[in-house]
């Protein structure tokens, strides 16, 4: 080993074993990188106790998937598809049109049944309106004067019996406090990808703590305000001024319509604390514009007593880990809200109700992706098998297509059949009967090879109230078309 003598010491030039403890070390904390970014951070996420980088990404492809499915345009707002087509010409006797931003969107969601204004559809279908249909108008991030504006377009033409108006926090934008903007710099962007490469759950972790440190320290009005101060700061000074006369147009829009109407809170999770202030100065607004304001916060909080929420609980309340937009627990909610105003205050908006009992019928109305070419043949879905990268993950961690039901009804059988097909995977989420929604509870019916599957539900949890069929398909061959068919249980058929 190389060394140097000074006297009668000996120096070591490269210490062998230094460098062997340094190695060691090195690789120990790879090691232990690794495993952090390939094992701890990812069962933490499945367990919902985090968001991380899978959750994050696979946010990001449902919101592509939004724009892919939904036809609605800077012009038409109205939420529409080729699975849930919407007409001028209205298809039963009474329609119900919401107004929103990204609450009616779906930001986060990928089944558009769990939005608030299908799940009023869902509600009012359960009590026997069979005469009613609800439509939505709605794009992210828009607020009350831009809703207004899209309306009077839209409600000429589409013609509805009576308009409810989505409130949110965020709704009294009138362009003059900042939201905040985090700052972004290349070469700190290019360090970031390369890390995502190579340690990805362990590189979002650390790029969410920078984020929320920037928007704590940053926090003004060089880089804007974060969200709790910009949402307060829109209900003083000049904005306030502005927002009264923008709820006063509102106000004078709906008279001038003939219409009956009416204002809806919908607040994420049940805080006195942090919706109250945020109610508590637009309410008189709405209601000297002669706007009716159901303020839904008193009721949410005594359903949830004991919940112990906050505006940072986005695990808990959001709809997914990486989107802190309502999940069904508070979508649900609303609806059943808005559907005891609508029997209370404008029963005749809501047709003959119907009685006894009315069977459900299996209508697939939503699928994933979004540009799905669907064909319906002998009661059955026909489709081509999508390309890896546009199939969610989610959490089940196997890439998947989705389809959503209509109305949650019984299934006995699922069968699938295609010339390549070598095997499938099943997943079902189901609602409760008891709650009222789909929790989003996954459960799996099983992996099954062959080139025609069928899976037995009978006896299956949840098989009397499907929401949602998952599948990932795997293939012998290039050819990829499969025929999907639902099958109610056979005393249902």
């Amino acid at each position: 080993m190389p060394g140097l003598k000074v006297g009668n010491r000996r120096i070591d030039i490269f210490p062998v074993r230094g460098a062997a403890y340094f190695a060691g070390s090195v690789l120990l904390l790879l090691a232990a990188l690794v495993g952090l970014d390939r094992k701890v951070l990812p069962g933490l996420e499945d367990k919902r106790k985090i968001c991380g980088y899978w959750w994050l990404a696979e946010n990001r492809l449902i919101e592509h998937n939004i724009f892919l499915r939904n036809a609605a345009t800077e012009e038409n707002w109205i939420w529409r598809s080729t699975a849930l087509p919407v007409s001028v010409e209205k298809p039963k006797p009474w329609r119900i049109l919401v107004m929103g931003d990204s609450f009616v969107w779906g930001s986060g969601m990928a089944n558009v049944n769990d939005t608030w204004w299908r799940q009023l559809a869902r509600e009012l279908d359960r009590r026997g309106y069979e005469e009613v249909e609800v439509i939505a108008a709605g794009r992210g991030g828009r607020g009350t004067r831009t809703e207004l504006e899209a309306a009077r377009w839209i409600v000429p033409r589409y013609k509805p019996d009576l308009i409810i108006w989505g409130y949110v926090t965020n709704d009294a934008y009138e362009k003059e406090v900042r939201r905040f903007h985090e700052p972004r710099e290349a070469a700190f962007e290019a360090i970031e990808r390369h890390a995502s490469g190579l340690l990805p759950s362990l590189t979002a972790q650390v790029l969410m703590l920078r984020d929320r440190k920037h928007e704590s320290t940053l926090s003004g009005p060089v880089h804007g305000y974060d969200e709790n101060r910009w949402e307060l700061m829109m209900l003083e000074g000049k904005n306030l001024k502005l927002y009264r006369q923008t709820v006063a147009e509102l106000g004078a829009f709906q008279k001038q319509s003939g219409l009956p109407g009416f204002v809806i809170t919908l607040p994420i999770w049940p805080s006195r604390g942090y919706y109250e202030p945020r109610y508590a100065k637009v309410q008189p607004l709405f209601r000297s514009a002669g706007m009716p304001f159901l303020d839904t916060l008193d009721d949410f909080c005594a359903a949830y007593p004991d919940e112990k929420s906050n505006k940072e609980n986005i695990l808990a309340w959001g709809v997914n880990p990486a989107n802190g937009h309502p999940a069904t627990r508070s979508t649900h909610f609303f609806a059943v809200e808005a559907a005891d105003y609508l029997e209370e205050r404008y029963p005749e908006c809501l047709g003959a109700r119907r009685t006894g009992i009315h069977p459900t019928s299996i209508r697939v109305n939503d699928w994933v992706p979004g540009n799905l070419e669907v064909q319906e043949k002998r009661g059955g879905l026909i489709f081509d098998y999508p390309p890896i990268d546009h199939l969610l993950y989610m959490p089940v961690r196997q890439r998947f297509m989705q389809f959503n039901l209509e109305i949650p009804a019984a299934l006995g059988q699922v069968k699938l059949r295609g010339k390549h097909l070598s095997s499938a995977a099943l997943w079902i989420t189901s609602d409760d009967p008891v709650l009222g929604y789909d929790p989003g509870i996954v459960s799996s019916v099983g992996k099954i090879s062959g080139g025609v599957i069928s899976w037995d539900l009978g006896g299956w949890a949840g098989a009397a109230h499907v929401n949602t069929i998952r599948i990932s398909a795997d293939f012998e061959g290039p050819e990829r078309r499969l025929a999907l068919t639902l099958i109610p249980p056979e005393g249902a058929r």
